[in-house]
């Protein structure tokens, strides 16, 4: 797509720096630096020990590979940033069943917050639901002057087990029933 702008070794350095900062308050410091796959980059400092390394991947790479567009990469040591963590980070093993999205479509008076249906989701289900996003808001004339309509997501994930169409089913229709009966919300399907 035409309209989308290029990244470059700055957008991936904000990442990373986004990244570490979550993970530790220890200083972080990012100074350029020569790497043989890469045609630039940078080294990635933690307590002035090198956790990582990012550029942009070499032509030359590139080219064997058949690759005609500009690649960045990093790679950071994980042992290491996490022997610099803050002590509230918390790892947790990737769950081995499957994910699943359902979409639900609110209408709702303008005074209803995206934080208020959060709150009440975590607080009627905060085992499944794993997620829940705005994909899309909307507001006009045909809704009324004092609605408007949520277009939400929600990723259910049962560490456990894989869900089944039943529980699923069971969770979605007890926050749509409260959805209604707490916050007033017509569910559009």
């Amino acid at each position: 797509n035409e309209s989308l702008t290029p990244l470059d070794l700055y957008d991936l350095i904000k990442v990373i720096r986004g990244l570490i900062t979550r993970v530790t308050d220890n200083e972080i410091s990012i100074n350029n630096n020569q790497y043989p796959e890469f045609e630039y980059g940078v080294e990635i400092r933690c307590n002035s020990a090198e956790i990582g390394k990012a550029g942009k991947i070499n032509p030359n790479i590139c080219n064997k590979f058949g690759l005609d567009s500009e690649i960045f990469s990093a790679d950071l040591d994980w042992d290491l940033l996490l022997q610099n963590a803050n002590d509230n980070i918390v790892l947790e093993e990737v769950s081995k069943y499957p994910e699943v999205r359902r979409d639900l479509s609110l209408v709702l008076d303008k005074t209803v917050s995206f934080e208020e249906i959060r709150v009440l989701t975590r607080q009627l289900e905060n085992q499944l639901i794993k997620e829940i996003n705005v994909f899309d808001v909307y507001e006009g004339e045909n809704l009324g002057t004092h609605k408007k309509a949520y277009a939400l997501s929600f990723i259910l994930q049962d560490n456990k087990k894989t869900l089944t169409d039943k529980i699923i089913d069971k969770t979605m229709n007890r926050l749509m029933k409260n959805f209604e009966e707490k916050l007033g919300a017509i569910i559009r399907k």
